[in-house]
């Protein structure tokens, strides 16, 4: 409940970046053109791109350049990690209750 309460803007970012890439997908589809068949795996792979390894080498380089203390290196990494993976565990929520109908 205090997650959600301290990172309720992640959600909310996560909700409206999966409906602007999905949205984004479908109009390259249009210009594209693949297949019927293919449609839709298009479309899922163009919305959901990969979003969790890069962002935790770049979060743990922008913790190591702003903190010069280990204590406050590896709190900054800590509660970036957890931002990051729950915003990613929402995404998958939404991948398998509201776009698995898509496909």
């Amino acid at each position: 409940r205090e997650f959600l309460s301290e990172n309720w803007t992640l959600i909310f970012y996560g909700c409206c970046f999966l409906t602007g890439t999905f949205v984004f997908a479908w109009v390259l589809a249009l210009v594209a053109r693949p297949t019927a068949s293919f449609r839709p795996w298009f479309v899922l792979s163009v919305a959901l791109p990969n979003m969790v390894a890069i962002p935790l080498v770049v979060v743990e380089a922008m913790c190591r350049s702003e903190f010069a203390d280990n204590g406050d290196i590896a709190s900054c990494i800590d509660t970036a990690q957890t931002r990051l993976f729950g915003t990613t565990l929402l995404h998958i929520l939404v991948i398998w209750t509201v776009l698995y109908s898509y496909a």
